[in-house]
């Protein structure tokens, strides 16, 4: 979408402080703010020939985090995956239903696949 609108890029990823989810399949790994900033700086290499690219790595809250950046830098739209976001979750709410909430501009909610 950047890349067709002509429009930067800002990859952002949150964290709660001192939060940490397993990810992966039998794995030992964990997810945590510095992973992410480790993946963050793949997906800058990735994109970059395409647009500008800046990232941010976030130790908050990703509803807060995603809205607080939208804010911060004058975003038209905010892409969010819906991973997780079925059965409770859909009524109780998730980062996609809280950004969908909260977001201070458009939101663009993706299909994704785990």
């Amino acid at each position: 979408m950047a890349k067709l609108f002509g429009l930067p890029l800002h990859i952002v990823t949150a964290v709660r402080k001192g939060e940490v989810k397993e990810y992966g399949s039998g794995s030992n790994d964990h997810w945590n703010v510095d992973t992410d900033r480790r993946a963050l700086d793949d997906l800058v290499i990735e994109f970059q020939s395409m647009v500008p690219v800046t990232t941010a790595a976030l130790d908050t809250d990703p509803v807060l985090a995603l809205c607080a950046e939208a804010t911060r830098l004058g975003a038209s739209v905010i892409v969010v995956g819906n991973k997780r976001v079925q059965g409770v979750s859909r009524v109780l709410g998730s980062v996609a239903g809280g950004v969908t909430r909260l977001a201070p501009c458009d939101v663009f909610v993706v299909h994704t696949r785990d």
